[in-house]
C-alpha cells in the first residue's frame, strides 16, 4: 500500500473513531446537545477538508492520472442516492442503532436501558449518528454508515493496485461497491459497514507492518484499528484474537525472536483495549462485567438483560438449530460457506439474511494458483479462522461474516488477474474470462435493480 494514497484513509478513518470517543465522553457527563454537536459536526468537517484537499493532490499521482475512475463512482453514487434518502425501515436500525441515540439526544447524555441488553455494548458507530439526528435527519446517518464502504473499497484498490496493479485495483474497487450485501446495507444505518472498515484497516495494517521490517507505526495503526473495531461490535474480539496470534507468528518467523513477539503481541493487545477501554469500563460501571451482555459466567452480573447479542450467540450451537429448524443434514450444513455465496436471501435467515455473488467462487480459488504471493497465507488464515469461529458460535447470517468480505473480494481480483497472466498467448480464454467477470458485475447490477422494483424509491 503506497503510502501517500492510503495514509490519508487511516487517518479519516481514526478520526471518525476519535470522534466516536469524543461524543461517549460527552455522553457520559451529559453533554449531548445541539450546539456541542454542531460545533463537533463543523470541527470533524473542518479536519476532513483538509485530508480530503491532501489526498486528491496525491491521488492523480497514485492512480496513474485515471481521473476517469471518478465518472463511474459519481454514477454509482447517484444510482445509489435515492435508495438511502428512503427513511429507515431496518429492523435494528429502528430498535438499536436510531432508537438509542433518540433516547440520548432526549436525555442529553447516554442512558442504560437495563430491558435492553444491545444499551450495554459498544456503539462507536451509533454515537456517529447523534451528530445528523440532532439536527433533525434519521436518514443523514445513511450516508455515515455508507461512508465506510467507501473507506474500505479504497483500501482495496490501493492494496491491489500495489499488488497486481492500478486496473484490478480499480475493478476491487467496485466489486465491493456493487456486491449485494454492500450495496443493501449501504443504504441502512447499521454497524455492520463500519466494522468490516476497522478490520480490514487493522489487517492490512499488519502486512504493512512485516513489509516495512516490523515497524512500530504500523504495529500500533493495526492495533487502533482493531480497537475502534471493538468499539463498533463485539464481534471483533475474533478479530482481536486473530491479529494477536498473527503478531507472535509473523514477528518470530521473520526474527527468530521469540521474546520479542511475545513483547510486540501485548503491546498490540495493550493498545486495541486501550482504545476500547471506555465501553468497558462503563460495563464494569453499570453491570459489573467489562463485556456485557457477554462472558457472564465469567464475572459478577449486574442489572440489565442477558444474552449473546453482541456476538449474536445462539444459546444452541448454529448446526444444531439449522437441523432443527429446517431439517439440513450435516453435509448439507457443512456445505455453508460456499451455499451463502449462491443461496443468500435478503430477510430470509434461513437462506443468510443477505445476497453475495456465487460467481467470485470461479475465482477465489485461482488466487492460490500460479505466482505465490506473500500475504496469500495470511489473508487466508484470516478469513478462514473468522469464518470457523463464526460457523460454529453465531447465527449464519451474510452480514456478521462482513469482516471477511474484502479479502474475498482481493482474493476474486487476484484470481482473475493470475488467470490473465496465465492465458496470455490464449485470446479466447481471454476473452471467456473477461466475460465472466463481466457476468459477475451484471449479476450485482441487476441486484440495484431489483432493489429499486422492491423500493420504487423514485
Amino acid at each position: 500500500m503506497k503510502g501517500r494514497f492510503v495514509l490519508p484513509i487511516y487517518h479519516i478513518g481514526f478520526l471518525l473513531g476519535g470522534v466516536s470517543l469524543l461524543l461517549f465522553s460527552l455522553g457520559q457527563t451529559g453533554l449531548i446537545g445541539v450546539g456541542v454537536l454542531s460545533l463537533i459536526a463543523l470541527f470533524t468537517s473542518a479536519i476532513l477538508i483538509v485530508l480530503l484537499v491532501g489526498w486528491f493532490r496525491s491521488a492523480p499521482r497514485q492512480c496513474g492520472g485515471r481521473w476517469w475512475i471518478v465518472a463511474p463512482v459519481v454514477l454509482f453514487i447517484a444510482l445509489l442516492l435515492p435508495l438511502i434518502l428512503l427513511p429507515p425501515t431496518g429492523r435494528d436500525a429502528l430498535i438499536v442503532h436510531l432508537a438509542l441515540p433518540k433516547l440520548f439526544l432526549q436525555a442529553g447524555k447516554m442512558l442504560e436501558v437495563p430491558f435492553m441488553s444491545f444499551s450495554y455494548m459498544p456503539m462507536n458507530t451509533d454515537l456517529l449518528y447523534l451528530i445528523p439526528m440532532s439536527l433533525g435527519s434519521e436518514t443523514a446517518a445513511k450516508f455515515i454508515h455508507f461512508s465506510f464502504a467507501i473507506l474500505t473499497a479504497l483500501l482495496i484498490y490501493s492494496y491491489l493496485s500495489e499488488k497486481v496493479g492500478r486496473g484490478y485495483g480499480i475493478i476491487g474497487f467496485f466489486i465491493y461497491l456493487t456486491t449485494p450485501i454492500v450495496v443493501n446495507l449501504s443504504t441502512t444505518a447499521y454497524i455492520d459497514l463500519s466494522l468490516a472498515f476497522y478490520a480490514t484497516l487493522a489487517l492490512l495494517a499488519l502486512l504493512k507492518w512485516r513489509e516495512e521490517s516490523y515497524s512500530t507505526r504500523w504495529l500500533l495503526y493495526s492495533a487502533v484499528a482493531t480497537g475502534l473495531a471493538l468499539g463498533a461490535k463485539y464481534s471483533a474480539l475474533v478479530v482481536l484474537f486473530i491479529m494477536c496470534i498473527s503478531v507472535v507468528y509473523l514477528y518470530s518467523r521473520g526474527t527468530r525472536e521469540q521474546g520479542g513477539a511475545v513483547k510486540a503481541a501485548l503491546l498490540y493487545l495493550a493498545v486495541a483495549l486501550l482504545i476500547f477501554s471506555p465501553w468497558m469500563i462503563r460495563n464494569i460501571a453499570l453491570a459489573g462485567n467489562p463485556l456485557y451482555p457477554l462472558a457472564q459466567g465469567l464475572f459478577q452480573a449486574g442489572s440489565g438483560g442477558g444474552g449473546g447479542e453482541g456476538l449474536h450467540i445462539t444459546r444452541l450451537s448454529p448446526l444444531l438449530m439449522r437441523k432443527l429448524l429446517y431439517g439440513e443434514d450435516l453435509w448439507y450444513i457443512l456445505l455453508i460457506p460456499l451455499r451463502i455465496f449462491w443461496e443468500g436471501q435478503d430477510g430470509s435467515h434461513r437462506y443468510f439474511d443477505g445476497l453475495l455473488n456465487p460467481l467470485y467462487l470461479i475465482f477465489i480459488p485461482l488466487a492460490f494458483v500460479g505466482v505465490k504471493r506473500r500475504d496469500t497465507g495470511m489473508l487466508a488464515f484470516f478469513s478462514i479462522f473468522f469464518l470457523f469461529i463464526a460457523f460454529f458460535t453465531v447465527d449464519i447470517v451474510t452480514r456478521y461474516l462482513l469482516p471477511i468480505l474484502p479479502v474475498v473480494v482481493i482474493f476474486v481480483v487476484i484470481g482473475f488477474s493470475n488467470l490473465m497472466a496465465n492465458l496470455m498467448a490464449m485470446r479466447r480464454a481471454r476473452y471467456l474470462t473477461i466475460l465472466f467477470m463481466a457476468g459477475l458485475f451484471a449479476f450485482n447490477g441487476w441486484y440495484m435493480v431489483n432493489l429499486y422494483q422492491k423500493y420504487r424509491p423514485i
